[in-house]
């Protein structure tokens, strides 16, 4: 029995998906949990495993836009429901078929034609009949008409896309998808690329070092398309779509819809920087490496249950305080910035809340996050400390109320007990909706997070 593959529901307000890559071709032999299929929501990339092993024939082509629950494409049992299923569509006829008149598995493959069940598909008289002239089976198709009635522009449309030409080669290569759009603005070739990112993954940046690397020498004095020198010239467009527009839209959403204000406060993390490596040692032990970031994450919580205002939103005209904290972590992938939620975090233990800040993270750079792990968070945390930057200014957010930017920790000189010292200092910013709470409440707050985590011990009880 053949098996579907589908668009996912991957959480409770998604609807629909992007077909944005397929990871295995027309006619190949796959294993079930092997990666089949990459789609693109406007919050998260993620990849499709098959549910079965068997060979695989595709029905949706890439960029296609299909709700959740849609069979995009089918394993075959055996080569002959393979064969079956390959020559019911004009995208198995296509893909399948070699040079030679066969398929890769060594049979023939057979002529296309439509299935006899598609009479029972609503479809108008005039898309039948197309259908039925480009062998194309009806139930493949998805309908823009009336209650999902195919028409014969959806059964032209399909025929379109699926006679465009055979995938290259050069698409096996590993990218991720702002990569290879980078690629096709560039017009630079990903089989030539050494990827940087995990497994050779090919990232952005790999892609405009390589297109840096192919430009052609120019002399200061003469612009390379003629054009006056000391005028703006385009180097490259690249499109503001799926999570990058994401990102955009929020960011600029948030700051004109809130009233931002920001406050800076420097840590003396000494005491955090020995504990943390007290540990280190003892990490098969806890069953978790603790990071700084758990840290924060811990003192955090505590400081938000003592100033809950900032655990908040407003809706309504109303300031809605929440009774849990889900905790917002700001995750950095080549696509962008994303922000999986740690729900009840206020619930978990230091070492639970260490387990669970990892696993996020884990998920988020593995590209598994579903809908409801990048929803419903009440506070976000970014600390991009790890790029050696010592402060910035986060952006809320929304629908939250509040964000803490955490920069690295360094060692500097400080006055300690009216003398000079070498301590190890972090520097904190707090943003906050003034429409929430004013400074004095905000300073409150800091000075709670400061307390906490010059205390460290505090944050293990």
């Amino acid at each position: 029995m053949p098996t579907n593959v589908v668009i996912p529901k991957l959480g409770m307000t998604m609807t629909e998906a992007i077909v944005s890559r397929w990871l295995i071709k027309e006619g190949q032999q796959v294993e079930k949990g092997t990666a089949v299929l990459a789609i693109e929501t406007e919050k998260i990339t993620h990849e499709v495993e098959a549910p079965a092993g068997g060979i695989l024939h595709i029905v949706a082509p890439e960029g296609v836009t299909l709700p959740c629950g849609e069979t995009v494409g089918v394993l075959a049992s055996s080569v002959e429901e393979y064969q079956a299923l390959a020559g019911k569509s004009p995208v198995g006829a296509r893909a399948a078929v070699s040079a030679s008149g066969s398929i890769g598995l060594g049979v023939s493959a057979p002529p296309a034609e439509a299935l006899s069940g598609t009479e029972k598909v609503k479809a108008s008289p005039a898309a039948k009949r197309v259908a039925r002239e480009l062998g194309i089976d009806l139930s493949f198709v998805r309908g823009t008409g009336p209650e999902g009635r195919i028409l014969e522009e959806d059964i032209r449309q399909f025929a379109e896309a699926q006679n465009a030409p055979p995938p290259a080669e050069t698409e096996r290569v590993v990218a991720s998808p702002l990569a290879r759009k980078v690629a096709e603005v560039e017009g630079v070739a990903l089989s030539g690329i050494q990827g940087t990112g995990p497994g050779g993954r090919i990232l952005k940046e790999d892609v405009l070092t390589a297109s840096r690397k192919q430009a052609p020498a120019t002399t200061p004095e003469v612009a390379p398309d003629g054009a006056v020198p000391g005028l703006r010239r385009v180097a490259q467009t690249i499109p503001l779509a799926g999570l990058r527009k994401a990102i955009a839209e929020r960011m600029m959403g948030s700051l004109q819809r809130t009233a931002q204000l920001s406050s800076s406060f420097e840590v003396d993390a000494t005491e955090l920087v020995r504990l943390r490596q007290q540990l280190l040692a003892e990490a098969e032990r806890l069953g978790t490496r603790v990071s700084y970031n758990d840290f924060i994450a811990r003192a955090l919580i505590i400081a938000l249950k003592e100033h809950p205002i900032f655990n908040s939103t407003i809706e309504d005209n109303e300031i809605k305080v929440f009774g849990n904290i889900n905790l917002g972590i700001a995750v950095n992938l080549d696509e962008g910035l994303i922000v999986p939620v740690v729900h009840d975090a206020d619930s978990k233990s230091f070492v639970g809340l260490s387990k669970a800040i990892t696993g996020v993270v884990e998920k988020a750079r593995a590209r598994k996050l579903t809908f409801d792990d990048m929803t419903g968070g009440t506070f976000t945390l970014s600390n991009i400390g790890n790029f050696d930057v010592t402060s910035f200014t986060p952006i809320i957010n929304p629908p939250e109320s509040a964000i803490l930017g955490v920069g690295g920790i360094a060692e500097r000189p400080a006055v300690v007990n009216g003398q000079i010292a070498v301590r190890s200092m972090m520097t904190i910013c707090l943003t906050w909706d003034h429409r929430v709470a004013d400074g004095v409440p905000a300073v409150r707050f800091s000075q709670t997070l400061k307390y906490l985590l010059e205390n460290p011990a505090i944050l293990l009880v």
